[in-house]
């Protein structure tokens, strides 16, 4: 089963959403279609604009075949690149790949979450781990990244780049 990142464009408009599969792209995609479909897909932005348009506008593809382990770093580099997390450029709710950082919820949800935790303690051991994860990544993750992207790895991302940009070029003359 390929792995990698894959897109989904609405064809009107041209907003895409820019996802990765560690384990299955066409799985993933066939999740999409099945969320969207029933009108319940997570993400609202995505799912009005499937709503509004129809499902005949929108083309799922890959954009990229990976190793598992480079999913994440290559959905980011296709986030940024795209800018997807832009709402007049795409469907990214969150300007971090695979992570819900940067997120930011309703009031109405903020509200539900305040209700819901209201009175509630937090065992020491709970607040340690909040306040662990609240400080920047460790040096054991930023090596971790460094090393899956490796020089081969940057090369065929410029590379891929490069001819996307100039084929872009040709389009627009």
């Amino acid at each position: 089963m390929a792995t990698g990142v894959y897109y989904i464009l609405n064809t009107i408009d041209k907003k895409m959403y820019v996802g990765s599969a560690a384990k299955s792209i066409s799985k993933r995609m066939t999740s999409h279609r099945y969320y969207l479909n029933k009108g319940e897909h997570k993400n609202e932005h995505l799912q009005c604009a499937w709503d509004k348009y129809k499902k005949d506008v929108f083309e799922f593809g890959v954009i990229e075949e990976c190793l598992p382990e480079d999913c994440i770093i290559l959905e980011q580099f296709w986030i940024d690149y795209y800018e997807t997390c832009d709402n007049s450029k795409g469907y990214n709710k969150s300007p971090a790949a695979g992570s819900p950082l940067g997120f930011k919820h309703t009031p109405k949800t903020r509200a539900k979450v305040s209700a819901a935790l209201k009175g509630k303690k937090k065992s020491p051991e709970h607040a340690a781990r909040i306040k662990a994860g609240k400080q920047s990544l460790s040096e054991e993750t930023k090596e971790k990244m460094r090393r899956a992207m490796t020089p081969e790895r940057r090369a065929k991302i410029a590379q891929e780049v490069s001819a996307r940009r100039q084929a872009e070029r040709w389009v627009r003359i």
